[in-house]
């Protein structure tokens, strides 16, 4: 999977700007983690039906999306949650937005709105993945590489992350292929049941957009059938070490998704190059809040 990189913006309403699914760009040499496939890219994006590209809109998506811990009583315990994932530490308070796969993509939300002074910039690259269609079962594996910039204060977090999709013997839906389809339907849909398409990539004559670049099929899974089973991380140069068993990023949650656009089926695994033109995906929170509107999505 190809990966670009963006960086982090500090201004909050600028972070509705960013694209929500990867797409290939220019190659770049990168020294931190290594993985198969070329450098990447990555962006968060928040759509709201408060109002895209607002501020009202980021506000509502915050509230909705950690509810009490977003007002003045618990505003410092989820700030304390965020102080901890920096540090690489796994004591930190369990604030439920801040699970699972989609934990970290809601982390990256709230520090944008809570820290607009950080610069952050992370990087995302799927290593493999493999999926079962007659089960849905599957995994992937990725790293995600997280460059913190606060004052003269820098810091680099790595972690590489290996994800089960747990499938129909499991009593879970598992992964699942969805085909592109020409007329959308009322929900706006291109690929129906998932999640909503940028602009950018629903743009019949964009140059990234699915249909310029053929990507006709989806492979998805979202909620309890994502299970993350190991957590590596590393802090600056520090030694790497596994995230205990009793790391929130570990509790299965709703919110979680993983969304890759390919060009024809599927392949069962990956493999470059068959890989190489199949490269828009996102993995993290594709529906987040108490409302269930899907508007934060995590790309890597």
């Amino acid at each position: 999977m190809r990966r670009h990189w963006i960086k982090t913006v500090p201004a909050a309403a600028a972070l509705l700007a960013l694209a929500a699914c990867t797409h290939p760009g220019p190659k770049t040499p990168v020294d931190i983690i290594r993985s198969a496939g070329d450098v990447v890219g990555l962006g968060l994006v928040v759509s709201t039906k408060a109002g895209a590209g607002t501020v009202g809109g980021i506000t509502a998506a915050f509230g909705d999306v950690f509810g009490a811990y977003g007002t003045k009583g618990r505003e410092d315990e989820l700030r304390e949650a965020l102080r901890a994932m920096d540090e690489g530490r796994s004591d930190r308070p369990d604030v439920p937005a801040l699970r699972g796969l989609s934990g970290f993509s809601a982390a990256e939300f709230a520090q944008q709105v809570l820290n607009p002074d950080q610069e952050r910039r992370v990087t995302g690259l799927i290593g493999d993945y493999y999926f079962e269609e007659q089960t849905g079962r599957g995994h992937i594996t990725f790293d995600l590489v997280t460059e913190i910039t606060d004052g003269d204060k820098k810091k680099i977090i790595r972690r590489h992350w290996h994800i089960e999709v747990l499938g129909r013997p499991d009593g879970e839906e598992g992964f699942r292929t969805v085909q592109r389809v020409e007329v959308p339907g009322p929900d706006g849909l291109y690929f129906p049941g998932t999640i909503r398409l940028p602009d950018m990539a629903r743009s019949r004559t964009d140059p990234n957009g699915i249909w310029v670049r053929g990507l006709d099929h989806k492979l998805y899974a979202e909620g309890s059938s994502i299970k993350v089973t190991d957590v590596y991380q590393q802090i600056d140069d520090g030694p790497i070490s596994r995230l205990p068993d009793s790391d929130p990023f570990y509790k299965q949650t709703a919110w979680s998704c993983i969304d890759l656009l390919t060009k024809g089926s599927p392949p069962a695994l990956r493999i470059d190059p068959v890989f190489e033109s199949q490269s828009a995906y996102c993995l993290g929170g594709c529906g987040m809040g108490s409302s269930g509107t899907r508007y934060l999505i995590n790309s890597m």
